[in-house]
């Protein structure tokens, strides 16, 4: 089975088979795309992994271009940024790293559906669907919350809050969209210099997905 037949299989909506698109919210510094049963590409990171000086600096440099690219090029800042390893990196700890993970996992299927994730040092990447009655936003806090309770319950000496309080979002608007977003999402710790070959990154679902690409 290759990646479109998987696809086809878990009946994923896209934005292009909708008959209306997302309502999109303004929260803070980023707008949120609120469609319910979309596919979302979700980036999460750590509160000091992105200064905001850092960030006003960045919104500033893409401040000429149009909403749609303006977003797109301050995501690629934020990303480069970020695997450059700034902040405290909690979730290099292989036991932080393991809650996080146990967090995305413990819901799966019940108030969303995960296609794919990978959990950085310092933010973590997920791919998924919402299902009825559990919106973005609520969904998002809880992994926040719940995986900030476990973490930070040990006594660690790290920042609170844990996360940023924003988060990043893109819906996904095509299966050539999503099969990039996968890959994306796989090839970050290598990207990051992490291991050699995505596989071999323990807490994302690169392995899982193997079998599928061709």
């Amino acid at each position: 089975m290759n990646i479109t037949e998987k696809l086809c299989t878990v009946g994923t909506p896209f934005l292009q088979n909708r008959k209306v698109s997302p309502e999109t919210a303004f929260r803070g510094y980023l707008p949120h795309e609120l469609g319910r049963g979309l596919v979302q590409h979700v980036i999460l990171h750590l509160s000091d992994s992105m200064p905001a000086k850092a960030l006003e600096r960045m919104r500033r440099e893409v401040a000429h271009l149009s909403e749609d690219e303006a977003k797109r090029e301050l995501e690629e800042k934020v990303e480069a940024w970020s695997d450059a390893g700034h902040g405290c990196c909690a979730l290099r700890q292989p036991a932080n790293a393991n809650k996080m993970r146990d967090t995305l996992l413990h819901f799966h299927e019940v108030r969303y559906r995960l296609f794919a994730w990978v959990v950085m040092p310092n933010h973590v990447h997920v791919l998924f669907q919402t299902f009825p009655g559990w919106p973005l936003e609520r969904v998002v806090n809880g992994w926040k919350k719940n995986s900030a309770t476990e973490i930070l319950k040990d006594h660690q000496p790290l920042p609170r809050p844990f996360w940023e309080r924003e988060y990043w979002d893109r819906y996904i608007r095509n299966p050539r969209h999503f099969r990039k977003t996968v890959e994306y999402i796989h090839q970050n710790p290598v990207k990051a210099r992490l291991v050699r070959h995505a596989e071999d990154w323990t807490w994302s679902t690169a392995r899982a997905w193997a079998p599928f690409w061709g």
